[in-house]
Formats: structure tokens, sequence, C-alpha cells
């Protein structure tokens, strides 16, 4: 991070951090805190905004990769626990993405999943890794511990990728499914989706097998979020996209 600045409250063990801002690059992340003590636990509720977060200053401070672009959204966390991971497995929330222009496909998926993941899932997809970003959104639900996916959808300069499944963050360990659809059809670029199952140390990832629909998550097709919609309409028009890029808190910047 650039820069940090925070308003704490402290009373009687009750902590709250309101609001706190983090810089990073031109970007920030801001948030209220409310930390109540129960026990030797916390009970949390955090509301979180990122506002152009620079992704390849996060990569070049972790010294992971190169990468650029901005992201954007909204994380809301309920839940009680007395660690970062306790909270993350009872938690009960939401959290929207939104990367709109700029940037380059590797810097998204390394950031989200780590260096080798992240560059192994692009080599299944048969996504270039220098592929430019014209539009990412996510939109997850947290339930007890659970995000299940809600919408998943890249667009870059040559492919389209629409994704489902979930994330336990109690059993650290993902079940989801990726398609890539080429922009422009050519005999070689029929899609061919992949499934990512396993520990996040170590997941699997290969050709999907049987409905790729996996439990709780997103069907992965070409409806709405499919290659034909998208050659008719620009990413940032899908009804998707306007409704989450609504509920996302306006940068002054």
């Amino acid at each position: 991070m650039d820069s940090l600045a925070a308003v704490v409250d402290i009373d009687n063990g009750h902590i709250r951090v309101a609001p706190g801002t983090v810089g990073v690059g031109s970007g920030r992340i801001e948030g209220n805190l409310d930390l109540v003590p129960i026990g030797d636990e916390f009970r949390l509720h955090g509301d979180i905004a990122f506002q152009r977060v620079d992704l390849g200053r996060m990569l070049e401070a972790a010294g992971v990769a190169h990468g650029s672009g901005a992201i954007g959204g909204h994380a809301v966390i309920d839940s009680t626990g007395n660690s970062v991971s306790s909270v993350l497995g009872n938690g009960n929330g939401s959290l929207q993405l939104v990367m709109s222009g700029g940037g380059d496909v590797s810097a998204i998926f390394v950031a989200i999943s780590g260096l080798q993941l992240g560059n192994a899932i692009l080599a299944a997809l048969g996504v270039p890794r220098r592929d430019q970003i014209e539009c990412f959104v996510g939109d997850f639900a947290l339930q007890h511990g659970t995000l299940a996916t809600r919408t998943l959808l890249l667009e870059t300069s040559n492919n389209i990728v629409t994704g489902g499944g979930t994330i336990d963050l109690r059993t650290e360990t993902v079940d989801y499914r990726l398609k890539t659809d080429a922009k422009h059809f050519s005999i070689g670029s029929l899609p061919t989706p992949i499934a990512i199952v396993g520990k996040f140390k170590h997941p699997d990832i290969g050709p999907a097998v049987g409905p790729l629909i996996p439990r709780g998550g997103a069907a992965i097709g070409h409806g709405e979020w499919g290659a034909r919609e998208h050659d008719r309409r620009r990413c940032h028009q899908v009804e998707g996209l306007r409704s989450i890029a609504a509920r996302l808190p306006r940068s002054n910047g």
C-alpha cells in the first residue's frame, strides 16, 4: 500500500474503523469495519469499496508478476471468528468486481489465483497472457463461507470467458468451470470448457466432464453471456453489468 488513513474508535473492546482508506497506486480501498467482542471471538461487519485499485502495483509489491489494469468493486461481510480464516469461513455477504477498458488478462487471473495457477488457467483456456481486457465483471454471493457465482464474465480483445461454480472458504476448496468463446470463429477455436477442482494450494485443472453447472454455480453457455450476445452488444451494455455497476460506490476521483 502507498498510503493509510483511518479513524479508529475503541470502547470497552468494541472497535470501529470509520472510515479507513488504503491507497494503492492511483486508486484506493475504502471501508468501514465494526468489531464487537463476543467471548473469545469478534462479531464483524465490514463494508468495503475498491476504487480503481492498481493491479500492476499490487502484483509488483507481491513480487509475483508484472501486469496492468485497475479494478473497482464492493464487498460486504457479516461474520464471527477470531482469525481471518475463521471470519471468512463463517461469513455471509457479497462481492462485486468490475474492470473496464485497459490492462492485460494475466493481471486479473494472477491477482485472483496466484502466479502459477493463474498462468495454468490461461494456458488451459487458450487465452494469450497479454490479451487486452475490454471488460471484466464478477458478482458473487457469500453464504456460510461459500462464494457462489452469480455472474462471471471476462471479455478480451479476442476472447470471451464465462464461468460458474463455488469457492468454499471454510474448507479452502474450489469447484469451478470456465469456458472460452473466440470472438471470431475459426475451426481451431472451438470452445473446450475446463474444470478447476480441489484444494486452493493444489487444485486439479483439466477438461470439464459432465454438466457445466457446478453445484451452486451459474450455468455456462451461449446464453446472455455468450459470444453471440457480445457480437451484438458490447460488454458495458449488458444488463447484468449495468445492474452491478449501479450498485457500486462512485469514486470522487
